[in-house]
């Protein structure tokens, strides 16, 4: 059964097998960025960066003034669905204050950004 664990396994993480969901996924059918999740967030965030053909792809967090505080991705992502995290912290590792950012992503022409909100 492709939804039941593997035997001797104890945990609750179930297996999804490709077969079982279909010979095609679909693709996306255009290029987007969603909404942070969480948003406010006093720790990491993420969103979904959907591509309906690959490409390269550039993912940074920017300040208010449009400084990049943080790179997230560079370099080329395959068509599809793309999770991409953030942990609150600079390019050099320090976490960063409270605040409004953006996340920005440029990816198959398109130049998108959304709004981060980090809190005390």
């Amino acid at each position: 059964d492709a939804f039941a664990p593997a035997r001797g396994d104890t945990t609750a993480a179930f297996v999804i097998a490709p077969a079982s969901l279909g010979a095609a996924l679909e693709l996306p059918s255009t290029t987007r960025l969603g909404r942070a999740v969480p948003n406010p967030s006093r720790g990491a965030m993420s969103v979904e960066l959907a591509l309906p053909r690959g490409g390269d792809v550039r993912v940074d967090v920017c300040d208010v003034a449009g400084r990049r505080v943080r790179a997230l991705h560079r370099g080329a992502l395959a068509a599809g669905l793309h999770t991409i995290a953030w942990d609150g912290r600079s390019d050099a590792g320090d976490p960063l204050p409270p605040g409004t950012y953006f996340i920005r992503a440029r990816a198959n022409g398109a130049d998108m950004a959304q709004p981060l909100v980090r809190v005390k």
